[in-house]
């Protein structure tokens, strides 16, 4: 027995010999074992062959003469595994340590993400409702999140080895309309909320703009609307702002919720001398009717905890009251998109409509 030194060929890398210090007793199973401990392979791939002759398994370095410095060749046997899954899936492991070695974040993979997958010897389709994906089947478990909350336009770069992205995309609240003379005025409507997954290219630049929520309607003993929240966009994605809450003596419906991707929510009108504001629609539900001088509340919202907490978005805004004392209506919280809550008025008196509330952009990759 002899402590030798050898090189082995790389399987990833044809050209690069990788160095081994053995016992020379020991068998060439068991040196395909040190490899694959050092190398992340798997033994089933390859064999190991000495000047072109492959090297039994059973058989000890020794009885081939292997000494040190000896370089010993590898051969790919993956397509010699017994069914086109385990091929398949050799592949696609073997694809993913060379990812790895390469550095490219995404090295992790999710075969159902091709467009069909080997169980055994037979080809299954695997579906995809929201069509297939760029850089399919790959994806990084190092997740990346990016928030965009500054009101105004911007610029984003994929980075390499990124072809799809999450995204949560929150269009600026609407404004809500002011209170006057015992009356409330109508909540703004959420600003549009839109999840999903975009396609991207690797070094590409895409727009981010991240919408202002609207303004409130002004303190003053006449009827004034908010003004509409503002859009946000990433790329293609564009989320509408939400509609403008209307003055406590401008009669209408409560707000309507968000429909898909093409209508935000609307903003709740008011009701009248004694009476609440109407709630201005939200994300996923309508605003309700005042009862008498209660106020209607704001339609619901959409959680999502793609920042790693749990936020609602895209939350109507509540009319405002009628009667004392009189308060201005409150803004919708800063990038979330919700409404303005509607301004309480007693008589003889007036009270500004809340702000919407602004947008927010988040990309997850």
């Amino acid at each position: 027995m002899a402590s030798i030194t050898i090189t082995v060929q790389s399987l990833l890398n044809a050209g690069q010999f990788d160095e081994y210090t053995v016992d020379n007793s020991i068998t060439v199973a068991t040196l395909k074992s040190t490899i694959d401990a050092a190398t992340g392979v798997d033994s089933s791939w390859y064999n190991v062959n000495l000047n072109e002759q492959v090297l039994d398994d059973a058989n000890t370095l020794a009885s081939y003469g292997i000494t040190s410095g000896t370089a010993l060749g590898t051969g790919n046997i993956i397509a010699d595994l017994p069914t086109l899954q385990d091929r398949q899936i050799a592949k696609l492991d073997l694809a993913a340590l060379d990812r790895t070695a390469a550095g490219n974040p995404q090295d992790e993979y999710d075969i159902t993400e091709l467009p069909s997958q080997y169980i055994g010897n037979v080809s299954t389709p695997n579906p995809h409702p929201n069509g297939l994906l760029l850089g399919r089947p790959w994806y990084s478990t190092t997740t990346t999140i990016t928030s965009f909350t500054s009101v105004g336009t911007t610029t984003w770069t994929a980075p390499a080895g990124v072809y799809s992205v999450e995204y949560l995309v929150v269009g600026g609240g609407g404004g809500a309309g002011n209170g006057y003379d015992n009356a409330g005025g109508g909540g703004g409507g959420g600003g549009m909320v839109l999840t999903d997954r975009l396609s991207v290219t690797p070094g590409q630049t895409y727009t981010i703009t991240v919408g202002a929520g609207g303004a409130g309607g002004a303190d003053a003993r006449t009827n004034n609307p908010g003004l509409p929240g503002n859009a946000s966009v990433f790329s293609t994605v564009i989320a509408l702002g939400g509609g403008q809450g209307l003055g406590s003596r401008t009669g209408g419906t409560p707000g309507a919720a968000q429909v898909s991707t093409t209508t935000a929510p609307k903003g709740g009108s008011g009701s009248g001398g004694g009476n609440g504001g109407k709630g201005g629609g939200g994300a996923t539900g309508a605003g309700t009717a005042n009862t008498g001088a209660t106020p209607g509340a704001g339609g619901a919202g959409l959680t999502s905890s793609i920042t790693g907490s749990s936020v609602t978005y895209g939350v109507g805004g509540a009319g405002g009251g009628a009667g004392g004392p009189t308060t201005d209506g409150a803004n919708g919280a800063a990038n979330t998109g919700n409404g303005g809550q509607g301004g309480k008025s007693a008589s003889t008196d007036s009270a500004k409509g809340g702000n919407g509330g602004s947008g927010i952009v988040v990309l997850v990759y």
